[in-house]
Protein backbone atom coordinates (compact mmCIF):
# COMPACT_ATOMS: atom_id res chain seq x y z
CA UNK A 1 0.00 0.00 0.00
CA UNK A 2 2.97 2.22 0.98
CA UNK A 3 4.45 1.91 -2.45
CA UNK A 4 1.11 2.79 -4.33
CA UNK A 5 0.60 5.99 -2.21
CA UNK A 6 4.18 7.12 -3.16
CA UNK A 7 3.15 6.33 -6.49
CA UNK A 8 0.24 8.41 -6.73
CA UNK A 9 0.33 8.85 -10.80
CA UNK A 10 0.31 4.94 -11.22
CA UNK A 11 -2.27 4.22 -8.91
CA UNK A 12 -4.55 6.77 -10.76
CA UNK A 13 -4.04 4.29 -13.87
CA UNK A 14 -4.47 1.37 -12.17
CA UNK A 15 -7.94 2.57 -11.01
CA UNK A 16 -8.87 3.27 -13.99
CA UNK A 17 -8.21 -0.15 -16.01
CA UNK A 18 -9.60 -2.21 -12.90
CA UNK A 19 -13.19 -0.24 -13.03
CA UNK A 20 -13.13 -1.98 -16.02
CA UNK A 21 -13.11 -5.16 -14.82
CA UNK A 22 -16.34 -7.55 -14.70
CA UNK A 23 -16.83 -10.26 -11.93
CA UNK A 24 -14.12 -12.55 -13.19
CA UNK A 25 -15.24 -15.29 -10.11
CA UNK A 26 -19.08 -15.43 -11.84
CA UNK A 27 -17.29 -15.22 -15.30
CA UNK A 28 -15.03 -18.08 -14.81
CA UNK A 29 -17.62 -19.95 -13.50
CA UNK A 30 -19.87 -19.63 -15.96
CA UNK A 31 -16.79 -20.51 -18.58
CA UNK A 32 -16.75 -24.01 -17.01
CA UNK A 33 -20.44 -24.64 -16.81
CA UNK A 34 -21.20 -24.36 -20.81
CA UNK A 35 -21.34 -27.30 -21.51
CA UNK A 36 -23.79 -28.59 -18.17
CA UNK A 37 -26.64 -25.48 -18.79
CA UNK A 38 -28.39 -24.50 -21.39
CA UNK A 39 -27.16 -21.02 -22.19
CA UNK A 40 -28.33 -19.14 -25.65
CA UNK A 41 -25.71 -18.27 -28.16
CA UNK A 42 -25.64 -14.83 -28.09
CA UNK A 43 -24.94 -14.74 -24.04
CA UNK A 44 -22.14 -17.61 -25.27
CA UNK A 45 -20.85 -14.57 -27.34
CA UNK A 46 -21.19 -11.98 -24.70
CA UNK A 47 -19.52 -13.93 -22.10
CA UNK A 48 -16.90 -14.42 -24.77
CA UNK A 49 -16.27 -10.95 -25.50
CA UNK A 50 -16.25 -10.07 -21.42
CA UNK A 51 -13.37 -12.72 -21.13
CA UNK A 52 -11.73 -11.47 -23.82
CA UNK A 53 -11.88 -7.59 -22.65
CA UNK A 54 -11.53 -8.76 -19.01
CA UNK A 55 -7.49 -10.67 -20.34
CA UNK A 56 -6.80 -7.06 -22.63
CA UNK A 57 -7.82 -5.40 -19.59
CA UNK A 58 -5.36 -7.38 -17.38
CA UNK A 59 -2.14 -6.83 -19.61
CA UNK A 60 -2.60 -3.14 -19.76
CA UNK A 61 -2.25 -3.54 -15.92
CA UNK A 62 0.45 -5.63 -15.78
CA UNK A 63 1.96 -2.52 -18.15
CA UNK A 64 1.26 -0.30 -16.32
CA UNK A 65 3.23 -2.82 -13.05
CA UNK A 66 5.96 -2.84 -15.44
CA UNK A 67 6.63 0.59 -16.06
CA UNK A 68 6.50 1.74 -12.58
CA UNK A 69 8.76 -0.74 -11.47
CA UNK A 70 7.07 -2.28 -8.72
CA UNK A 71 9.64 -3.39 -5.14
CA UNK A 72 7.05 -5.05 -2.98
CA UNK A 73 6.91 -8.87 -2.85
CA UNK A 74 3.03 -8.97 -3.47
CA UNK A 75 3.09 -6.72 -6.26
CA UNK A 76 5.95 -8.49 -8.02
CA UNK A 77 3.92 -11.51 -7.18
CA UNK A 78 0.51 -10.19 -8.74
CA UNK A 79 2.55 -8.85 -12.04
CA UNK A 80 4.30 -12.35 -12.38
CA UNK A 81 0.16 -14.05 -12.27
CA UNK A 82 -0.42 -11.31 -15.02
CA UNK A 83 2.52 -12.22 -17.07
CA UNK A 84 1.46 -15.78 -17.89
CA UNK A 85 1.54 -16.54 -21.45
CA UNK A 86 -2.06 -18.26 -21.30
CA UNK A 87 -3.37 -14.74 -21.60
CA UNK A 88 -2.44 -14.28 -25.06
CA UNK A 89 -3.23 -17.53 -26.12
CA UNK A 90 -6.87 -17.06 -24.67
CA UNK A 91 -6.69 -13.63 -26.68
CA UNK A 92 -5.69 -15.52 -30.16
CA UNK A 93 -8.15 -18.57 -29.54
CA UNK A 94 -11.06 -15.83 -29.45
CA UNK A 95 -9.58 -13.74 -32.65
CA UNK A 96 -9.71 -17.07 -34.68
CA UNK A 97 -13.18 -17.62 -34.47
CA UNK A 98 -14.92 -14.21 -33.09
CA UNK A 99 -14.57 -10.75 -35.25
CA UNK A 100 -12.38 -8.53 -33.76
CA UNK A 101 -14.70 -5.45 -33.59
CA UNK A 102 -17.88 -7.32 -32.00
CA UNK A 103 -18.82 -5.75 -28.58
CA UNK A 104 -20.57 -6.75 -25.75
CA UNK A 105 -24.31 -6.67 -26.73
CA UNK A 106 -27.40 -4.89 -24.88
CA UNK A 107 -30.22 -3.58 -26.69
CA UNK A 108 -31.83 -5.69 -29.40
CA UNK A 109 -30.41 -4.40 -32.16
CA UNK A 110 -26.98 -5.05 -30.89
CA UNK A 111 -27.84 -8.48 -30.10
CA UNK A 112 -29.19 -9.56 -33.38
CA UNK A 113 -25.84 -7.76 -35.22
CA UNK A 114 -24.02 -9.80 -32.81
CA UNK A 115 -25.94 -13.14 -33.44
CA UNK A 116 -25.06 -12.58 -37.30
CA UNK A 117 -21.96 -11.37 -37.73
CA UNK A 118 -19.49 -11.92 -34.67
CA UNK A 119 -18.66 -15.38 -35.48
CA UNK A 120 -16.05 -15.25 -38.44
CA UNK A 121 -17.38 -16.15 -42.14
CA UNK A 122 -14.00 -18.70 -42.91
CA UNK A 123 -15.03 -20.59 -39.52
CA UNK A 124 -17.80 -22.25 -41.42
CA UNK A 125 -18.61 -22.33 -45.02
CA UNK A 126 -22.60 -22.11 -44.84
CA UNK A 127 -22.49 -18.96 -42.47
CA UNK A 128 -21.49 -16.60 -44.91
CA UNK A 129 -24.14 -17.97 -47.77
CA UNK A 130 -27.32 -17.67 -44.90
CA UNK A 131 -25.52 -14.17 -43.65
CA UNK A 132 -26.33 -12.73 -47.54
CA UNK A 133 -29.67 -14.66 -47.22
CA UNK A 134 -30.20 -12.69 -44.45
CA UNK A 135 -28.63 -9.15 -45.80
CA UNK A 136 -31.24 -9.63 -49.22
CA UNK A 137 -34.49 -10.28 -47.05
CA UNK A 138 -33.43 -7.03 -44.74
CA UNK A 139 -32.99 -5.31 -47.55
CA UNK A 140 -36.45 -6.35 -48.71
CA UNK A 141 -37.65 -5.31 -45.82
CA UNK A 142 -36.31 -1.88 -46.04
CA UNK A 143 -37.34 -1.20 -49.64
CA UNK A 144 -40.88 -2.11 -48.26
CA UNK A 145 -40.99 0.75 -45.89
CA UNK A 146 -39.76 3.09 -48.42
CA UNK A 147 -42.43 1.85 -50.77
CA UNK A 148 -45.40 2.51 -48.26
CA UNK A 149 -43.89 5.76 -47.31
CA UNK A 150 -44.14 6.82 -50.91
CA UNK A 151 -47.32 5.15 -51.87
CA UNK A 152 -49.10 6.78 -49.23
CA UNK A 153 -47.34 9.67 -48.27
CA UNK A 154 -47.32 9.18 -44.71
CA UNK A 155 -43.95 9.30 -42.32
CA UNK A 156 -43.77 5.61 -41.64
CA UNK A 157 -40.47 4.17 -39.66
CA UNK A 158 -39.25 0.57 -38.87
CA UNK A 159 -38.29 -0.96 -35.50
CA UNK A 160 -37.13 -4.30 -34.32
CA UNK A 161 -37.42 -6.84 -31.28
CA UNK A 162 -36.73 -10.36 -30.63
CA UNK A 163 -40.42 -11.70 -30.56
CA UNK A 164 -42.07 -9.99 -33.58
CA UNK A 165 -38.81 -8.78 -35.53
CA UNK A 166 -39.57 -5.86 -37.75
CA UNK A 167 -42.29 -3.71 -37.50
CA UNK A 168 -44.04 -0.28 -38.72
CA UNK A 169 -43.90 2.57 -36.58
CA UNK A 170 -46.26 5.98 -37.35
CA UNK A 171 -45.67 8.39 -35.07
CA UNK A 172 -49.07 10.14 -33.29
CA UNK A 173 -49.44 13.68 -34.71
CA UNK A 174 -52.52 15.71 -34.59
CA UNK A 175 -53.45 15.02 -38.39
CA UNK A 176 -52.99 11.41 -37.64
CA UNK A 177 -56.56 9.62 -38.02
CA UNK A 178 -56.63 6.26 -36.59
CA UNK A 179 -59.96 5.41 -38.59
CA UNK A 180 -58.67 6.27 -41.99
CA UNK A 181 -55.43 4.40 -41.99
CA UNK A 182 -54.16 2.49 -45.22
CA UNK A 183 -56.53 -0.76 -45.09
CA UNK A 184 -52.79 -2.16 -45.91
CA UNK A 185 -51.87 -1.58 -42.28
CA UNK A 186 -52.59 -4.87 -39.93
CA UNK A 187 -52.29 -5.78 -36.20
CA UNK A 188 -51.87 -2.18 -35.51
CA UNK A 189 -51.58 -0.98 -31.53
CA UNK A 190 -51.53 2.08 -29.55
CA UNK A 191 -48.53 3.50 -28.36
CA UNK A 192 -47.56 6.44 -25.65
CA UNK A 193 -46.13 8.09 -28.77
CA UNK A 194 -46.19 5.72 -31.75
CA UNK A 195 -48.21 3.63 -33.64
CA UNK A 196 -46.91 0.03 -34.35
CA UNK A 197 -48.56 -2.01 -36.82
CA UNK A 198 -47.46 -4.42 -39.68
CA UNK A 199 -48.13 -5.56 -43.17
CA UNK A 200 -49.12 -8.87 -44.79
CA UNK A 201 -45.59 -8.56 -46.70
CA UNK A 202 -43.85 -7.72 -43.62
CA UNK A 203 -45.03 -10.90 -41.58
CA UNK A 204 -44.21 -12.87 -44.21
CA UNK A 205 -40.66 -11.14 -44.72
CA UNK A 206 -39.91 -11.72 -40.91
CA UNK A 207 -41.43 -15.66 -40.81
CA UNK A 208 -38.22 -16.22 -43.90
CA UNK A 209 -36.14 -13.72 -41.82
CA UNK A 210 -36.41 -15.98 -38.41
CA UNK A 211 -35.56 -19.53 -40.63
CA UNK A 212 -32.43 -17.58 -41.86
CA UNK A 213 -31.99 -16.29 -38.55
CA UNK A 214 -32.17 -19.77 -37.08
CA UNK A 215 -29.54 -21.32 -39.53
CA UNK A 216 -27.26 -18.77 -38.69
CA UNK A 217 -27.02 -19.05 -34.94
CA UNK A 218 -26.63 -23.46 -35.48
CA UNK A 219 -23.28 -22.74 -37.78
CA UNK A 220 -22.28 -20.07 -35.16
CA UNK A 221 -22.91 -21.77 -32.08
CA UNK A 222 -20.99 -24.92 -33.29
CA UNK A 223 -17.82 -22.36 -34.31
CA UNK A 224 -18.81 -20.75 -30.22
CA UNK A 225 -18.92 -24.00 -28.46
CA UNK A 226 -15.46 -25.62 -30.33
CA UNK A 227 -13.72 -22.29 -29.25
CA UNK A 228 -14.91 -22.31 -25.49
CA UNK A 229 -13.93 -25.87 -25.04
CA UNK A 230 -10.47 -24.83 -26.56
CA UNK A 231 -10.46 -21.97 -24.04
CA UNK A 232 -11.64 -24.48 -21.22
CA UNK A 233 -9.47 -27.25 -21.75
CA UNK A 234 -6.05 -26.04 -19.95
CA UNK A 235 -6.67 -22.43 -19.14
CA UNK A 236 -8.92 -22.52 -16.26
CA UNK A 237 -6.25 -22.76 -13.42
CA UNK A 238 -4.52 -19.75 -14.32
CA UNK A 239 -7.73 -17.74 -15.11
CA UNK A 240 -8.43 -18.36 -12.03
CA UNK A 241 -5.29 -17.21 -10.35
CA UNK A 242 -5.69 -14.23 -12.34
CA UNK A 243 -9.20 -13.62 -10.77
CA UNK A 244 -7.21 -13.52 -7.12
CA UNK A 245 -4.33 -11.47 -8.44
CA UNK A 246 -6.89 -8.89 -9.44
CA UNK A 247 -8.67 -8.55 -6.32
CA UNK A 248 -5.88 -8.41 -4.37
CA UNK A 249 -4.74 -5.55 -6.17
CA UNK A 250 -8.26 -4.01 -6.18
CA UNK A 251 -8.05 -4.11 -2.45
CA UNK A 252 -4.40 -2.44 -2.10
CA UNK A 253 -5.41 0.42 -4.36
CA UNK A 254 -8.45 0.82 -2.84
CA UNK A 255 -6.61 1.06 0.22
CA UNK A 256 -4.00 3.36 -1.23
CA UNK A 257 -6.47 5.84 -2.90
CA UNK A 258 -8.17 6.02 0.44
CA UNK A 259 -5.20 6.96 2.38
CA UNK A 260 -4.69 9.79 -0.07
CA UNK A 261 -7.75 11.11 -0.39
CA UNK A 262 -8.33 11.24 3.66
CA UNK A 263 -4.37 12.26 4.56
CA UNK A 264 -4.19 8.77 6.70
CA UNK A 265 -0.67 7.78 8.05
CA UNK A 266 1.14 4.95 7.53
CA UNK A 267 0.93 2.31 10.92
CA UNK A 268 3.71 1.06 13.02
CA UNK A 269 3.46 -2.42 14.89
CA UNK A 270 5.31 -2.11 18.23
CA UNK A 271 4.79 -3.47 21.90
CA UNK A 272 2.49 -0.75 23.03
CA UNK A 273 -0.61 1.16 21.06
CA UNK A 274 -0.15 5.01 20.78
CA UNK A 275 -2.42 6.67 18.10
CA UNK A 276 -2.59 10.29 17.92
CA UNK A 277 -4.97 12.19 17.00
CA UNK A 278 -7.17 9.13 15.76
CA UNK A 279 -10.44 9.33 13.94
CA UNK A 280 -13.40 6.65 13.12
CA UNK A 281 -13.10 5.56 9.50
CA UNK A 282 -16.99 6.03 8.97
CA UNK A 283 -18.24 9.06 11.27
CA UNK A 284 -15.35 11.61 10.28
CA UNK A 285 -17.56 11.60 7.19
CA UNK A 286 -20.60 12.80 8.20
CA UNK A 287 -19.85 14.63 11.24
CA UNK A 288 -18.14 17.86 10.88
CA UNK A 289 -15.95 18.94 12.72
CA UNK A 290 -15.00 15.40 14.09
CA UNK A 291 -12.75 15.49 16.99
CA UNK A 292 -9.77 13.72 17.07
CA UNK A 293 -8.67 11.53 19.89
CA UNK A 294 -5.35 9.94 21.47
CA UNK A 295 -4.77 6.93 22.92
CA UNK A 296 -1.71 5.70 25.07
CA UNK A 297 -1.50 1.53 26.20
CA UNK A 298 1.06 0.24 27.38
CA UNK A 299 1.35 -3.58 28.70
CA UNK A 300 1.74 -4.09 32.13
CA UNK A 301 1.09 -0.20 33.05
CA UNK A 302 -1.35 1.35 31.29
CA UNK A 303 -3.60 -1.63 29.67
CA UNK A 304 -6.50 -1.12 31.09
CA UNK A 305 -8.70 2.47 30.62
CA UNK A 306 -11.89 3.87 32.60
CA UNK A 307 -13.93 6.28 30.32
CA UNK A 308 -16.51 8.59 31.35
CA UNK A 309 -18.68 11.15 30.10
CA UNK A 310 -22.19 12.15 30.01
CA UNK A 311 -25.11 10.33 27.72
CA UNK A 312 -23.81 10.40 24.05
CA UNK A 313 -21.02 12.44 24.51
CA UNK A 314 -19.04 9.59 22.09
CA UNK A 315 -17.43 7.31 24.23
CA UNK A 316 -18.72 4.30 22.28
CA UNK A 317 -17.55 5.80 19.15
CA UNK A 318 -14.03 6.22 21.13
CA UNK A 319 -13.95 2.78 21.62
CA UNK A 320 -15.60 1.16 18.43
CA UNK A 321 -12.48 3.79 16.91
CA UNK A 322 -9.67 2.39 18.43
CA UNK A 323 -10.63 -1.30 17.54
CA UNK A 324 -11.38 -0.24 13.72
CA UNK A 325 -8.22 1.39 13.69
CA UNK A 326 -6.20 -1.59 15.40
CA UNK A 327 -8.29 -3.69 12.33
CA UNK A 328 -7.18 -1.72 9.70
CA UNK A 329 -3.54 -1.42 10.56
CA UNK A 330 -3.85 -5.13 10.54
CA UNK A 331 -5.37 -5.98 7.14
CA UNK A 332 -2.69 -3.75 5.58
CA UNK A 333 -4.36 -0.29 5.46
CA UNK A 334 -3.04 2.74 6.41
CA UNK A 335 -5.15 4.40 9.34
CA UNK A 336 -7.03 7.92 10.02
CA UNK A 337 -4.59 9.63 12.29
CA UNK A 338 -1.41 11.76 12.70
CA UNK A 339 0.49 9.24 14.27
CA UNK A 340 -0.51 5.35 15.35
Amino acid sequence: VWELVEKKHDLTRLIKELKNVEDLDKLFSKLLSFSNTNIAAEQKINYILVLKKTILTSRKIFKILQECNVKTKLLKEINNILSSNTLPTIIKLIDKNINEDCIWATSHVELQKQRIYAVKSGSNGLLKASREVYKSITNEILEEVKKLNNDYDIEIDYGYDGKRGFYLKLKKTADLDMDHLPIILIHKVLKKAYVECSTIELVKANVRLKETLHQILNYSEQTIDSTLKEIKMENMSPLFMVAEAIAMLDLLCSFASRAVKHGYCKPTFSRMLHIKEGKHPVLENYISPFISNDIVSIKDSSNFHIITGCNASGKSVYLKQVALLCIMAQIGSFVPAQSG
